[in-house]
């Protein structure tokens, strides 16, 4: 049995969220003030460094 990271968990959340919602990465930048890249890193599971 496995069980997800608190990462993995969060990153989940915030790309189904994104994807019921039928938003693009860049329209949900637009619409939240978080720079495309950090949605980005999210999408693919990793939590951005803020460097």
């Amino acid at each position: 049995m496995s069980t997800k990271s608190d990462t993995e968990i969060l990153c989940d959340n915030v790309r189904r969220r994104r994807t019921e919602m039928w938003m693009s990465v860049a329209e949900l930048a637009r619409q939240s003030g978080v720079p495309v890249k950090m949605l980005m890193d999210l999408d693919s599971g990793a939590i951005p460094s803020g460097k």
